[in-house]
């Protein structure tokens, strides 16, 4: 019984020894259609792949006129906001400057010398054919005046307009319609009263508002013989 075990273990190891043995086969590391690295005389002689070039046909630029604005829009560019704005808005011209007028003021203003009529013997010879014989040189009348201006200032033009001689310096007034001071009496002269007041301040000092009542009168006794209301 031994024995045919043994041969039968025998046979079974034949068997095996006489089976071809598989080899394992390696897969491929790199990926299909891999070259294989040439060696230094294919690699020197080996020619660079030579990149062909396409032709690209050149568009036709439009001629550019010499004469043309530089920076101005063209027919196919639209034009700007700023040169919109210029284009579709007319200029508009500025309000011409009207110089601001001065208010215009108005007083009344009057010359006489009814002293003199009083005192006729006093007054010196040659000067009786410039007395009126209403004793006035100047009837009240109106006159318009400027802001800012003085009793000197409103006489002269009231003379001017008259034909009145005057002479005045520094502001003070010492001849008017020919009648100067000292030739009634040596406290002769003239003096002014505005609103009903005796100014005892130069003519060319004092400022005359609206509706003021300037009235010029020549006196023989230093301003005594005057009423100034």
């Amino acid at each position: 019984m031994k024995k045919i075990w043994l041969c039968i273990i025998c046979l079974c190891c034949l068997t095996a020894c006489q089976k071809p043995q598989e080899t394992p086969v390696e897969k491929p590391t790199h990926q299909e259609n891999t070259e294989l690295p040439l060696n230094k005389e294919d690699t020197e002689n080996k020619e660079e792949p030579v990149e062909e070039t396409a032709e690209v046909e050149e568009e036709n630029e439009p001629e550019v006129s010499t004469n043309e604005v530089p920076n101005e829009p063209t027919k196919e560019t639209p034009p700007t906001t700023d040169d919109a704005f210029v284009t579709d808005v007319p200029e508009s011209t500025p309000p011409p400057v009207t110089e601001k007028e001065d208010p215009v003021y108005r007083v009344t203003l009057s010359i006489e010398c009814t002293t003199i009529l009083n005192n006729m013997s006093k007054l010196k010879p040659g000067y009786q054919d410039f007395i009126p014989a209403s004793g006035y040189i100047l009837p009240m009348m109106e006159i318009e005046i400027r802001e800012g201006e003085s009793v000197l200032s409103v006489l002269e033009r009231a003379c001017k307009l008259n034909g009145i001689k005057l002479s005045a310096r520094n502001g003070y007034v010492s001849e008017i319609g020919n009648i100067g001071e000292y030739v009634c009496g040596n406290l002769s002269g003239w003096m002014y009263s505005v609103n009903g007041a005796f100014i005892n301040q130069s003519a060319s000092q004092k400022i005359l508002q609206d509706g003021d009542t300037i009235k010029w009168m020549y006196t023989c006794d230093n301003g005594r013989d005057l009423s100034f209301s």
